[in-house]
């Protein structure tokens, strides 16, 4: 599959498990392509361009580093968010319960995660036709 067709994806999780999990999960499925990881709210500076440039946002609602208000101006250029922390969603910030998003809760499994995807491409191929 060429890299046009791809979903790209920006991964934010502090949890090496899980983290290594999603990638993985990434990396086997072809439609989808990861284009950066953070760990820390400090390495988001580092990689900001690259959410510009994503289709899919992983996000872990708790990471490292503290708040992720930061992400606040971003999530209304993303496509799609998935939500990989244990939280209820009664518990996201007010920013991110006004957009859409779909959930994922750990632990992830490659079920889970296909499921997700597979919704998530449904979706979108709704809206290309």
């Amino acid at each position: 599959m060429s890299n046009y067709n791809r979903l790209k994806c920006f991964l934010i999780e502090d949890e090496p498990l899980a983290s290594y999990q999603i990638q993985k999960y990434i990396q086997s499925t072809p439609i989808l392509e990861l284009i950066s990881t953070v760990e820390y709210t400090e390495d988001f500076n580092i990689n900001a361009h690259h959410i510009l440039q994503a289709d899919i946002l992983f996000l872990d609602i708790n990471i490292k580093g503290g708040e992720i208000h930061f992400l606040e101006p971003y999530l209304s250029k993303i496509s799609y968010i998935i939500i990989t922390s244990v939280l209820p969603s009664a518990q996201y910030p007010a920013f991110i319960r006004t957009n859409p998003y779909w959930i994922l809760r750990k632990p992830i499994t490659q079920y889970k995660f296909h499921n997700c995807i597979k919704e998530i491409v449904a979706k979108r191929q709704f809206y290309i036709k």
